[in-house]
Order: C-alpha cells, then structure tokens, then sequence
C-alpha cells in the first residue's frame, strides 16, 4: 500500500467522523438550528454546521488526531463526543474503532468504496433513527466536546499539539452508571462500533 493511499483512506474515515460530529450536535439541538445548513454526503441529506468557531473546533480537533493516527505506533480504542450540562454528564456517544483495520491495506476497485459509502450512509441513518426514537431531551445549557482513548505514549504526542489534554474525571462516569444505547456495528470493509451511553435519566 503506498503512503498515498494509506493516508486517504484515513482522510476518508476522518472525513466521516466530521460528518458523524456534526450530526450529533444537530440532532441533540446543541446550537440553534439557524447554524445548519443541509449538504448531500454519502447520497444523502446531512446537516452542517456553518458556524465558524464550531467548525474550527472540530477541524483542528480531527486534523490532529489524523496526524497522531499516522504517527508511528498510534493506540486508539475510542473516541467519545461527550454531552454535559450543569454538573452532569448527559451523553457519551461513542466510536469503538479498530486500528488496525484502517492501517490495513485496502482494496481502491469501486466496490470497496461503495461498500464504505453504504456503510457510512446506514450510520448516519440509524444514530438518527436512534436519537429520534430512543432519547430524552437535553437541558438547553449543553456543553460538548471530543474525547479519544489512547495510551500514555500516545496521550503525550497528542497534547504536544495543544488541541488534546487529558480528560477530567467529571466525563469520565463508570459506564455501569448509564443505559447503554446501541447504534450500529460495522465489520466490513473496516470495523468500527457506534453506541451511546446516557445518563439522561
């Protein structure tokens, strides 16, 4: 696999995380709704946000973790959007990945790539089908942010960057505290796992 092609595929997967971000902050009315605007993704309708300090946020946040996934020995096993309001954490929505299944070479025919399209397009499908059907409303005062987890060689290289610092144990509520609300497993042509843990009880 060249390096071309290693990094795309990255990009590509990073891509969708944004993708992934923004719809989360949509669908839990984290901001006014003035601030979205609709874009077609994956063959579909998704809503964007258009507000420059969000998408900054978000940008340099991924942008970094790209660069840390293609540093030398990467460890990531999670990545969390975390919603707290008020002293309490509200929401984890999660992305359980497998590293090593986007590291590994990949097929660039057609086939594969639609495959990951329809893979993408049934996430963003069912985390909205999920919120709609599954979830209480948040209080308005939500405040949100990204999470990864990772290593202690790998927590330094990303807080080299000054996007990343290690998290406080405020966000970091035992799981047997919340409702475990799945989203969707995908296992080809990578793997990864989306679910939310919630504590909006």
């Amino acid at each position: 696999m060249t390096e071309r092609t290693k990094e795309t595929y990255l990009e590509v997967f990073l891509e969708f995380l944004e993708i992934f971000v923004h719809q989360v902050v949509y669908l839990r009315e984290i901001y006014p709704t003035s601030i979205f605007v609709k874009k077609k993704k994956y063959r579909t309708p998704v809503m964007m946000s258009e507000h420059p300090w969000v998408n900054e946020y978000i940008e340099r946040t991924l942008t970094s973790l790209l660069e840390y996934i293609k540093s030398p020995g990467p460890h990531i096993t999670c990545i969390y959007i975390v919603l707290f309001s008020g002293g309490i954490l509200q929401e984890k929505y999660v992305v359980e990945i497998d590293l090593q299944s986007i590291l590994t070479s990949v097929s660039m025919e057609d086939e594969f790539w639609i495959k990951l399209e329809l893979s993408f397009l049934s996430c963003l499908q069912r985390l909205s089908q999920v919120v709609q059907s599954s979830l209480k409303d948040l209080p308005e005062d939500i405040e949100w942010w990204l999470e990864v987890e990772t290593t202690e060689s790998g927590l330094l290289k990303l807080t080299k960057s000054l996007d990343w610092g290690i998290a406080s144990s405020r966000s970091t509520t035992p799981s047997t505290n919340g409702i475990l609300v799945p989203i969707i497993s995908i296992d080809t042509p990578i793997t990864f796992n989306l679910l939310i843990e919630t504590y909006n009880l």
